[in-house]
């Protein structure tokens, strides 16, 4: 529930941002520059999209190791996922996919 809260949050924060840009005519430094726009890098929602990422990359390792334990077929599959997640999240974070 307290996600869906933040993710509201930073989404209004960027919708507000682009209406006062394309709408109401304001200098985009006036209304947090980048800080809280969903098209840049960086920034608020950035941030939280990284988090995001990495919890669910670590939710999925962590059913992973549950089912290793138990030796299921399907582990391994949520080794790759969960090793995934995490590499966006890394991506999303520190940008490794930009030159």
């Amino acid at each position: 529930m307290a996600v869906a809260a933040v993710a509201a949050v930073v989404l209004a924060l960027g919708y507000l941002r682009e209406i006062a840009i394309w709408g109401l005519g304001w200098p985009a430094h006036s209304v947090g520059d980048r800080m809280f726009s969903l098209d840049s890098e960086r920034n608020l929602p950035a941030w939280f999209t990284a988090l995001l990422l990495l919890g669910i990359g670590v939710l999925m390792l962590r059913v992973a190791r549950s089912e290793l334990r138990q030796k299921l077929r399907t582990a391994w599959g949520w080794v790759a996922l969960g090793i995934g997640f995490v590499y966006l999240a890394l991506d999303e974070r520190f940008m490794l996919h930009e030159p």
